[in-house]
């Protein structure tokens, strides 16, 4: 009985189906919902897990820049239609697709006591305690809270 292999691409598209907006990934889905696809390179003879969003976007259009993440246009997680899909950056992606805080804080233009967080205003902040976290203070305001520090020491 001969061994019928079918390629890395039949194998991929085998787990998805078509719909009229989206190309919604039927195979397993990790915790975020988010497609996950197994396969090997065989030139490296490597075994490769991707999330298969990820794969659709390399397999149409090319490798994605490094530190670049992909952006379903769709906000569906499992779409792996590659019209859907586009590159961003972090923070772009942060901004685009999430109601979270960092996003929150992320759009802000002010802060809470109106001015603006820009330029010479702003001290940027890297948190040891949670590496990539990036915070934005503003200068007037922690400049006022020193003063009414040293104020209340006398």
């Amino acid at each position: 009985m001969a061994i019928v292999t079918m390629s890395t691409r039949e194998r991929f598209f085998s787990h998805v189906e078509k719909t009229d907006r989206c190309w919604l990934w039927t195979a397993y889905k990790d915790k975020d919902g988010y497609g996950v696809f197994h396969f090997v390179r065989r030139r490296q003879g490597i075994r490769k897990r991707l999330r298969a969003h990820r794969w659709s976007y390399e397999h149409h259009f090319g490798p994605i820049p490094k530190g670049y993440l992909i952006d379903h246009i769709c906000r569906t997680s499992a779409c792996v239609r590659p019209t859907h899909l586009r590159v961003v950056t972090p923070r772009e992606n942060t901004i685009l697709n999430s109601h979270s805080w960092q996003a929150h804080n992320a759009a802000k233009t002010h802060c809470k006591r109106g001015h603006p967080l820009t330029g010479a205003n702003v001290r940027i902040h890297h948190r040891k305690d949670r590496p990539g976290c990036i915070e934005r203070h503003c200068r007037k305001c922690g400049a006022a809270r020193v003063r009414a520090l040293r104020a209340a020491r006398g």
